[in-house]
């Protein structure tokens, strides 16, 4: 019977969900197109950027929008300052 019900649900998944991975790759793709300069920091930037961050940081720690809007621009810029360096670095 466990051999039943587990392979219902990598059947129910697969239905729902037949390729997980394409809409974060599609927003991963999306983010590298519009911000080439993200060079090394691409997943600090992507993290930053999730609806997962932006709900913690609403719903967890009961931030408004426009708090939520700056620390996460900050954090990107942040970010993005310190790849600039690293870009030079490796360009030369």
């Amino acid at each position: 019977m466990e051999g039943l019900y587990r392979e219902m649900q990598v059947r129910v998944s697969r239905g729902l969900h037949p390729e997980p991975a394409a809409p974060v790759r599609t927003l991963r793709d999306d983010l590298v197109r519009s911000l080439p300069e993200v060079g090394p920091y691409r997943d600090g930037v992507e993290l930053l950027t999730s609806f997962e961050a932006w709900d913690r940081m609403r719903t967890d720690q009961k931030l408004g929008r426009d708090r939520t809007r700056r620390v996460v621009e900050e954090a990107v810029a942040a970010l993005l300052e310190r790849s600039a360096p690293a870009k030079r670095r490796t360009s030369r």
